[in-house]
Formats: C-alpha cells, structure tokens, sequence
C-alpha cells in the first residue's frame, strides 16, 4: 500500500476498522516514514533534474563553469549548486 492509501485507512471511522485520532505509534510510524521517503526522493529528483540542466546548458557555452557541493547538517543535508555562463 501507498502512504495515502494507510493515511486514509488509518482515518477512516472506527467501524471500518480506522483509529483515528487514537491510533497507535506501531499504526503512525510506518505512514510517517512512508511520507518522508517519498518526501525525499522527490528532493533527490528536483536535484537530478536541477543539476542535469546546469550541466547541460553550462557545457553549451565557452566560458562558463559549474560548481556543486554537499554537506552533511546535523537536521540532513544542504547542496549548493553554482553555475556561471
């Protein structure tokens, strides 16, 4: 099942076997963590896509460069990405 899919389970009335607003952690977590790896991987894409284009359209042109960067935070990561045309 998706996230949406246990999202809307979890909320659906106690007769059709919903929990909510009552629902245990073992019920909250694995939704939770559903929405946040989905969360992330659309973070990853926007960043490939980003990325993609900066070096596609920096190598187009003659004196133009591309710089890009990672760090590690103690709430996840920051990327910079940096392009001159």
């Amino acid at each position: 099942m998706t996230g949406v899919n246990d999202y809307n389970a979890a909320n659906a009335p106690d007769s059709e076997g919903g929990c909510s607003p009552y629902c245990s952690p073992e019920v909250v977590d694995p939704i939770r963590d559903k929405f946040t790896y989905s969360y992330v991987s659309l973070g990853v894409g926007i960043a490939s896509v980003a990325g993609a284009a900066a070096f596609y359209f920096a190598g187009r042109g003659g004196g133009s460069s591309v710089q890009a960067s990672i760090a590690p935070r103690s709430d996840g990561a920051m990327t910079a990405l940096k392009v001159t045309f």
